[in-house]
């Protein structure tokens, strides 16, 4: 059952009258420094939530932040809608502690442009959240910077539109410091094993990678991560050359299936993942959880469980909606190295 105004005023001792001034910002009411601390205190702790329609009436806002996700079934590598649920629970959770609901809506590239403007237009909303890819978007660009509403947009922008509140994962980081994870382990010889697609965030890793390796073989840069078989012919390839030849580590710019080729391909040649004599190390970014056979790899934790969405809300939509400036538009989370899981036996999957 939603809390009343009555609910909060019975536990301070006050009016119900003198409860919906304070809450609701109202001039000219007094109220000592200690009941005003003490009423919000009681709302915070209750749970309260003010009637949207009642809100909007006073405010004229409608206390909605648009979700737009711009979606385009069957690009490998993109995430898919269902996909999205930590995102938008964190994205919808930061928003709600500001009194925001989140409004959800899909749509495919060609019609984006049309879905915003229509957003804008019906006036359901306060804020939009837009993703999808960086094609998709800029082709839409002209329509986003024409709104008079705040915005903000999941993806890598800045080099088009740097003035985008924006927020994405640093690619080029997370690339250096797998490199980095390896040589720390005394490998001189770092492969790279990402995906086939001319999507930005597969240009970033690839950038980080080459930034962090020093002129590294073209033999030893490989787009094929996509599938478990393609990435299993490669490090097959790399590991049947001549010893002083061979990658000693291998940096992931895929996903799991690439792990998993890689593995099959090590262990057939009585090789191991890991960081010991004798093995391969192998670092980088994953899809959803992964687990190894055997061995031990070091992977990105914290890629998809809700931060994108949890740093929108709190530092680009929250603070445009108040009014107050946004510090940093352009924001770029480095996720942190890991473990893989312990290994697990083939016996017990």
């Amino acid at each position: 059952m939603a809390v009343t105004l009555r609910d909060i005023a019975e536990r301070v001792g006050l009016s119900p009258a003198v409860i919906s001034r304070v809450l609701n910002n109202r001039p000219g009411v007094w109220v000592s420094e200690d009941n005003r601390l003490r009423i919000l205190k009681a709302a915070d702790e209750m749970g309260y939530r003010p009637a949207a329609a009642a809100r909007s009436l006073r405010s004229g806002c409608t206390y909605t932040v648009a979700f737009l996700l711009v979606q385009r079934p069957g690009l490998p590598g993109v995430l898919q809608a269902w996909e999205y649920g930590p995102e938008l629970e964190r994205l919808a959770s930061g928003l709600a502690e500001k009194g925001y609901s989140l409004l959800v809506r899909m749509t495919g590239p060609a019609s984006a442009g049309e879905a915003v403007s229509e957003l804008a237009a019906s006036r359901s909303c306060d804020a939009l959240a837009v993703w999808g890819t960086e094609t998709d978007l800029h082709t839409h660009a002209d329509v986003l910077d024409s709104l008079a509403m705040p915005f903000a947009v999941k993806g890598r922008h800045e080099s088009c539109h740097p003035h985008w509140p924006q927020v994405d994962y640093d690619h080029e980081g997370m690339m250096e410091a797998a490199v980095e994870k390896m040589r720390s382990a005394g490998r001189k010889r770092i492969a790279y094993l990402g995906f086939p697609y001319d999507e930005t965030y597969a240009k970033g890793l690839l950038r980080g990678y080459l930034r962090a390796t020093a002129d590294p073989p073209e033999a030893w840069v490989s787009d094929r991560g996509e599938t478990v078989q393609a990435a299993y012919r490669q490090v097959s390839d790399w590991m049947d050359a001549p010893s002083r030849e061979r990658p000693t580590g291998i940096a992931i710019g895929a996903a799991n299936a690439a792990w998993h080729g890689a593995e099959r391909a090590l262990h057939e040649r009585g090789i191991r993942i890991g960081d010991g004599d004798d093995e391969v190390s192998v670092a980088g970014q994953t899809g959803t959880e992964l687990t190894l056979w055997e061995g031990r790899g070091w992977r990105f934790t914290d890629l998809m469980p809700g931060n994108m969405g949890e740093r929108m809300a709190a530092e680009l939509l929250l603070p445009a909606l108040a009014d107050q400036p946004v510090e940093r538009p352009v924001l770029r989370i480095l996720p942190q190295l890991v473990p893989t899981d312990d290994p697990v036996l083939a016996s017990d999957a």
